[in-house]
């Protein structure tokens, strides 16, 4: 189990990713997994677990594996079956680039909300 302090450190380092994610509207911080999600309208489309994450889904895929974005996988420990899972972690320089980190956020934001359709 994490300290108190160290989870005082995690929650401020989401929060510092939710600030710039402010410009979507009211983002919302929330625990999921050990991790944390960002949410807009109830609308999970970002995570940090412990890399920052955008929703994704096969119609960006290419797109983002060509900037360098990696999938989500999980190995399930008794099966060793993997499951991918919709979200895609970016390398540091896309992050650090306030305009396309707002591109993806918009269209991370948009596949989360049509997914919810």
């Amino acid at each position: 189990m994490r300290s108190k302090e160290d989870r005082i450190a995690a929650k401020t380092h989401a929060l510092q990713w939710a600030d710039r994610l402010m410009f979507l509207g009211p983002v919302e911080v929330k625990n999921m997994f050990g991790g944390w999600a960002f949410r807009l309208d109830g609308i999970t489309f970002a995570s940090l677990m412990p890399d920052f994450s955008f929703r994704g889904d096969q119609t960006v895929a290419k797109d983002w594996e060509a900037m360098g974005a990696t999938q989500f996988t999980y190995t399930f420990p008794k099966t060793g079956r993997t499951s991918h899972m919709p979200y895609w972690a970016f390398p540091q320089n896309i992050l650090e680039n306030q305009e396309k980190f707002e591109d993806l956020a918009v269209q991370s934001l948009k596949i989360a909300q049509d997914a919810k359709k």
